[in-house]
């Protein structure tokens, strides 16, 4: 942004720049009296006086713009001393003059000797007392802080690092995804029992014949499985449902000796080792700041997309709308940050944000796992046509599970997974101990607020991004990943940067 044209009156200009202590009756007709009790750091303070009649709130605060169209009658100019205090300024007025409103404004300093080409601040007063033959009158200005435009929505783009460490009782979910790429027979058969019997499937008929529970534990007074293993029968029958999905896994590739299990296992750390996962979603800021820069805490965030990072390749994960990962009633505002002084900045609460260990690895499943190990034959062939991609659990079981070839008991649970197969399998990840619960809590730290900028070439006082794509530029989050029962927690950190819409 570009300093402002000073606007001089037609008469004369008078700028007084002495630093002397408050000057006397004796000596001036007014002295000039700036308040400021922000936090910036001021640089140089310009006051502007005019002649002309006009209400302080019919004109425009901006860091950039006059204040109105009206030529200042003069202009003085004020440099705060080391500790921050203003010095008084003495005035004398012609005879044939008389002031009546006053505006003062400031630029704040940069830390390096420079200043800001914008002003921050903005004060006005139009009650101008008349000239005192007997002492000099006294113009007091009171400055506050000016804040940019902040409302609106940002796509803000996020990198963490999640799954290490775990707490010993949340892996069991892990082991549980484990289990569908060592055992897909044993992993289907788990999902068609949930679909049938619900989160206790092993304790509900005909699924108590082939899964029982190895021992319990007590979380809030609630007994829990803490590992849910398959009977001999129900070994068999899951051998027996592995060789029914090889054999339609054979059609689909055109490939006679496709094994299901190997595909899968190809693929698995895809999903359980991830080198680097990504948060994309938008940041909600609900309204401008009020005269203190407060947001209010009505603001919001949705991630709706992960980026998934493992060694041999990237995938992005749309999230379907009921598994978003939301936050909520979030205070913010803006201040200058404590290092750059004179950059605007957002500082943001903490707050808890849904990130559900389980369905993390849920959704890596179903958008990493089952593409990098079904979509293209293992020989190298020629890809599978998009049309045959599968890409989710539904895909899975409409292409390899023939419902109504399986046992009776298997028939109606198999076709409710073909409808919603997703629900399912977020129980399933989790169903060996059904009161684990994970979720996020970060804001930014208090010593590093996300560095805000304003669009490059355009004068508009208003926020386009806050941090920036470069690691030197982005936001940080600071927070802790909470783990239930426990609870047990997780110290956690992420870099952002976000972009308005």
């Amino acid at each position: 942004m570009s300093r402002i044209r000073w606007y001089v009156g037609l008469l004369s200009v008078v700028i007084l720049t002495f630093s002397a202590a408050p000057v006397g009756a004796d000596d001036s007709d007014y002295i000039i009296r700036v308040s400021y009790d922000g936090p910036v750091t001021l640089d140089t303070i310009e006051v502007l006086l005019y002649d002309v009649d006009r209400a302080c709130n019919t004109l425009i605060e901006s860091p950039t713009e006059p204040p109105s169209r009206d030529m200042a009658w003069t202009r003085v100019e004020i440099s705060p001393g080391a500790e921050g205090d203003i010095p008084d300024r003495g005035l004398d007025l012609p005879a044939d003059v008389e002031l009546h409103y006053a505006v003062a404004r400031a630029t704040a300093s940069d830390g390096a000797g420079g200043a800001t080409d914008y002003y921050v601040t903005f004060g006005c007063t139009d009650e101008i007392p008349a000239v005192d033959p007997t002492q000099a009158a006294v113009i007091e200005i009171d400055m506050h802080n000016l804040w940019p435009e902040v409302e609106g929505t940002y796509q803000i783009d996020q990198e963490l690092s999640l799954l290490d460490p775990k707490p010993r009782h949340v892996r069991a979910t892990a082991k549980t995804i484990r289990e569908f790429f060592t055992d897909p027979g044993l992993g289907v058969m788990r999902l068609i029992a949930i679909a049938g019997g619900g989160e206790s499937y092993w304790e509900s008929r005909p699924w108590s014949r082939f899964f029982t529970c190895e021992g319990y534990d007590t979380w809030r007074g609630i007994e829990y499985c803490t590992e849910v293993i398959p009977t001999d029968a129900g070994l068999r029958r899951a051998k027996r449902l592995k060789r029914h999905m090889d054999a339609n896994l054979a059609e689909y590739w055109s490939v006679p000796e496709a094994n299901l299990r190997r595909a899968l296992r190809s693929a698995k750390d895809a999903v359980l080792a991830p080198t680097g996962i990504g948060l994309a979603g938008n940041l909600v800021i609900t309204q401008d700041p009020d005269g203190s820069g407060d947001l209010g805490s009505r603001n919001s965030v949705v991630y709706n997309q992960v980026s998934w990072q493992w060694e041999a390749g990237e995938r992005t994960i749309d999230m379907r709308n009921e598994s978003f990962i939301r936050g909520d009633n979030i205070a913010a505002s803006v201040v200058f940050h404590p290092v750059e002084v004179e950059r605007y900045s957002l500082a943001v609460g903490q707050h808890d944000v849904n990130l559900s260990y389980g369905e993390l690895l849920v959704w890596a499943l179903e958008s990493v796992g089952l593409p990098e190990a079904l979509s293209l034959p293992n020989d190298g062939g020629d890809a599978i046509s998009d049309l045959l991609e599968i890409t989710s659990f539904e895909d899975f079981f409409a292409t390899l599970v023939d419902c109504d070839a399986l046992p009776n008991v298997m028939i109606e649970s198999c076709w409710a997974l073909r409808e919603d197969a997703f629900a399912a399998l977020s129980n399933w990840s989790t169903s060996p101990v059904p009161e684990i619960e994970s979720w996020a809590n970060w804001g930014t730290p208090s010593e590093d607020p996300c560095r805000m900028s304003f669009a490059p070439g355009v004068s508009s006082f208003r926020i386009q991004a806050m941090g920036g794509p470069s690691p030197d530029d982005q936001c940080v989050w600071d927070g802790r990943l909470v783990f239930m029962p426990g609870p047990r927690i997780v110290p956690y950190g992420a870099l952002w940067w976000g972009e308005r819409l």
